[in-house]
């Protein structure tokens, strides 16, 4: 079976933004369900969530396997969790 072609650091780049944008507009919408209906939805968006989470990191993985070597850490490291890292 061939072998997948690899993303571009620039596809890394959109898509670890559009996943940012989808957990960014998720937080609240689960703090206003928990605040509002059946504890059931609100635990159902937390799985969303963490998939969303599980999701970003196994593509930081591929990432950094992909391109280690030839974009420094914090290059990298900013693709799917921005510079938040780098503040705290």
């Amino acid at each position: 079976m061939p072998r997948k072609a690899r993303w571009t650091f620039e596809q890394h780049q959109e898509v670890g933004l559009e996943l940012s944008r989808m957990r960014n507009r998720l937080v609240p919408i689960q703090v206003r369900v928990g605040n509002s209906f059946d504890r059931k939805i609100e635990i159902k968006l937390a799985r969303s969530l963490a998939w969303l989470d599980e999701v970003r990191s196994d593509l930081e993985g591929q990432m950094f396997r992909d391109f280690r070597g030839s974009k420094t850490t914090d290059e990298l490291l900013a693709v799917y969790y921005g510079r938040k890292w780098q503040e705290e």
